[in-house]
């Protein structure tokens, strides 16, 4: 199986490690659950946070790296595909290969949408958090699509193509419930 993973908020933490870089600029104390929208953070946050090498210090989201080696042992592509620009390639595969070196194929960087590449790769499966990307890819393509639940995105529900995980035991699940109707 082809599969599409996201890194941000799927694979690593990266609306906790904002959150913490803007806390800590502004002296603040904002929750998780502060963040409904993409556009809560100042665009100069964002900036800061790469800048200063965030994506660097960033970690893997908990049982990512474990998934990853099931998916391996399975046989399954694993194409890392990515809303970041390549003007951060080189910090992100610095953190990809010590993190989860081996464990995926490529990593695609589209600074945009994701269904250009998604169908350019012949994904079969998208992993993804985005509430815009994974409703236009599903349609689009006709793929199943597991939404990683985050506040963000918690308006949308499992419906059709669409499979929403709170964590990567449910993606596991997931993956190995479709496994049958996608590997034929």
């Amino acid at each position: 199986m082809h599969i599409g993973l996201d890194l941000d908020d799927v694979t690593t933490p990266l609306i906790p490690d904002l959150l913490d870089f803007f806390n800590k600029k502004y002296n603040l104390n904002k929750s998780i659950e502060d963040v409904y929208d993409w556009d809560f953070f100042p665009k100069e946050i964002h900036e800061e946070f790469r800048k200063s090498g965030g994506y660097l210090r960033q970690r893997l989201m908990p049982g990512a790296k474990e998934l990853l080696e099931k998916l391996r042992l399975k046989g399954d592509q694993i194409s890392m595909i990515t809303y970041r620009s390549q003007e951060y390639e080189n910090q992100t595969i610095q953190s990809l290969e010590k993190n989860i070196s081996g464990l995926y194929d490529k990593a695609y960087f589209t600074g945009g949408p994701k269904l250009p590449t998604c169908r350019n790769l012949g994904i079969q499966l998208l992993i993804d958090d985005s509430k815009t990307q994974v409703p236009l890819i599903t349609k689009e393509m006709g793929i199943h699509a597991i939404l990683f639940r985050t506040n963000i995105n918690k308006r949308i529900k499992d419906s059709g193509l669409i499979h929403v995980a709170e964590n990567m035991s449910q993606v596991e699940y997931w993956i190995e419930k479709l496994r049958p109707e996608i590997e034929r």
